[in-house]
């Protein structure tokens, strides 16, 4: 049973790293209105030193500021600090943190002899016959379906060579086509 993996490119990363740069952004607004409040001074304390603590870390990790690596494991450390004082909170930050994993996370297609799978949340399945064709050219990838529905992804950088994978879709599809 051959299978073929191919990686799609996320354009949409930038900006999910922005949403959550605003996200910290907005955690250390409340930790400071904590520690002015006085109520939850420790807690503020806390949130801000995590902060500060884990740019740090990310700036030192590249050397540059311009060039910040920013991932979502903030948004985890922060919804514990928030624990004690807001479950409801801490609940928020810790759907956010999963939200943005989901969304970074590499998108892949699975061909197989059977089906493809999307292997990203959410989880999709494609059967064969479900296409009318699917072709890998110049790094993009396009399937087209019986129902005029079309896909088009631009593919990471592959090894896949794109006429082995063409030559496969079309065997795919020929044998679907012959079972319906």
């Amino acid at each position: 049973m051959e299978k073929i993996e191919l990686a799609i490119q996320n354009e949409k990363v930038s900006s999910i790293r922005l949403i959550c740069i605003l996200l910290v952004i907005f955690n250390g607004i409340f930790f400071l209105l904590l520690i002015i409040n006085k109520t939850f001074l420790i807690t503020g304390y806390i949130g801000l030193a995590l902060i500060v603590l884990y740019l740090s870390y990310r700036i030192f990790d590249t050397n540059k500021l311009p060039r910040l690596k920013f991932d979502g494991w903030i948004l985890l450390l922060l919804a514990f600090v928030w624990l004690p004082i807001s479950l409801y909170i801490f609940l928020a930050e810790l759907v956010l943190f999963f939200l943005y994993y989901s969304a970074t996370a590499k998108k892949i297609y699975a061909f197989s002899e059977e089906l493809i799978k999307e292997k990203n949340f959410p989880w999709r399945k494609y059967d064969w016959n479900e296409l009318s064709n699917v072709i890998l050219k110049d790094d993009i990838l396009t399937m087209d379906f019986r129902n005029n529905k079309l896909i088009q992804l631009p593919v990471e950088q592959n090894t896949i060579v794109e006429h082995n994978f063409n030559n496969f879709a079309a065997q795919q599809l020929q044998h679907a086509n012959n079972q319906s």
